[in-house]
Formats: structure tokens, sequence, C-alpha cells
């Protein structure tokens, strides 16, 4: 496949996303043979986003049809019903890309709707293996995100006194996700030497026992937490490569390779 360049997190028609147009991004695919667009790309379950995300989503990939560049669409969970790709191996799966919010006890502890998910996570067998894990938490954040559960939505009263506590819980999930998502790697996916996520906004890059995780933020204003990284693919070479993405008036562009990790 050649060059393969993983992105997440983009949040299509999200005012928080600094991504206005599907043409900002294509500097981007410059010599890129794949993207892999690896969750929350669109906000299908929002009645006010959803459409013009879908759009936008779909004029990014029949920009990077035109370009030869093929495009894998992963599930998030504000997209869960964007495909039917929940992961992506590569690498004998040594590599493993997903979203990254099965890592997570009910996918968003900082959200109202957490609860609800693990309510209906707990209605599940146990899962034994990775499909059937990231299966159950695409199945529960869709029926979590249905119009219906909007009747369970707090008061706005409600929601500003759960401000504190979802700060809270925002930064202990920065603190934990890359352990988190070890043990949940030797669990799930024991080959993985490198994993590439998104679902947290906090981008990173950390080693737990030889096992590379890499977050590659998202796509906000002001660039807050932080700007997001692109992950490069190299089959060729057998490299990964993690890169900074900065804004410019063209649209965004990567930086020069922050590390390099051979598979």
């Amino acid at each position: 496949m050649g060059k393969t360049l993983i992105l997440s997190d983009i949040h299509f028609s999200n005012p928080s996303s600094s991504a206005r147009s599907a043409q900002m991004l294509m500097p981007l695919f410059d010599g890129i043979d794949r993207i892999i667009l690896n969750g929350d790309t669109a906000e299908t379950l929002s009645k006010r986003m959803s459409a013009s995300s879908i759009t936008l989503t779909e004029e990014l990939i029949s920009l990077a049809s035109q370009s030869g560049i093929d495009v894998v669409l992963i599930t998030g969970n504000h997209d869960p019903d964007v495909s039917k790709t929940h992961h992506v191996y590569e690498f004998e799966k040594r590599v493993l890309i997903m979203h990254g919010h099965a890592v997570l006890d009910g996918v968003a502890p900082w959200s109202w709707r957490s609860k609800y998910i693990k309510e209906l996570m707990r209605k599940y067998p146990t899962p034994q293996t990775l499909d059937e894990m990231l299966e159950q938490v695409t199945e529960s954040s869709q029926q979590v995100g249905t119009d219906d559960m909007e009747s369970n939505k707090p008061s706005t009263l409600k929601m500003a006194s759960l401000a504190v506590p979802a700060v809270f819980h925002i930064l202990k999930s920065w603190f934990i996700y890359p352990t988190l998502t070890y043990n949940f790697l030797k669990q799930f996916a024991p080959e993985t030497k490198v994993c590439i996520t998104g679902h947290t906004h906090r981008r990173g890059i950390w080693i737990r026992d030889h096992v590379v995780i890499i977050n590659t933020g998202c796509f906000a204003k002001y660039a807050f937490p932080s700007r997001p990284l692109a992950v490069l693919l190299d089959s060729v070479q057998r490299t990964v490569h993690a890169h900074s993405i900065k804004t410019t008036r063209d649209g965004f562009k990567l930086t020069k390779s922050l590390c390099e990790f051979n598979v």
C-alpha cells in the first residue's frame, strides 16, 4: 500500500473543530496512497450537525479518490454508524488502529451519557475478542446517541452542577489513558506493538513495557488542548512516524517527523 496517513477526531461541522472544510485537509495527503480516518470524523448522532458533517466527510472521500487515494473510515463514539469498520490491523497485527473509546469505562466518563452506556454494556456477554468488544461499544454508543435518549438529558441547572466533575473526569482520563490502553491491548490484542488511537483529544506518545501508544489528539480551534498529530505508516520501510499538524492559510500541513518506530 506504500504510505498510509492516519487522522482522527476531525469532528466536521462541530463549532469547536478547526477543520472548516474538506479542502483544508488535502495538503496533508501529498504523496499518500491511503488515509485512515480513525473515528469521530463526523457528527452522525447530532440532529443539528449530522447532515453537514456527513456531506463534508463525503466531500473529503471524493477529493481523496480523485487524487487516487484510498480512504478507510473507522467508527468513533460520535459517528458509530459511519461505517462497519471498528479497527484496522497493519504489519501482521503489530500495529493496531482504533478510535480508543472502548478503553474507557462508559466510553466518555465526563458525559451524562456515560452511565447509560455502562448500563447497556452490562447487558452483553463478557467480550472474548477485540471484535466483540468493539462491536458492543459501537452498538451501545449508537443507542445512547439516539433522539430517544434526549429525554434523559439532565436539566440546564443539573448540567451546570456536573461541569466540575466533568473536568475532573477529563483530566483523570488523560492521566490514566495510556495505561488503560496498554491493559486493554494485553487482553484483546496482545500481538500489538504500536497502537494508534484518538478519542480523548489529548495527543501524546507513550511507551508501556515496549508497547508504543500514540494518541493523535483532535482538530480543535486554538489548538486546545494541543495540536493534532498525524501518523504515517510506510509499508516499504516498515516504519511508523508521528507528525505534528500545523494550520496555514492554505490548510493543514505536516511538520517534520517527531519520532520513528520500526515494526
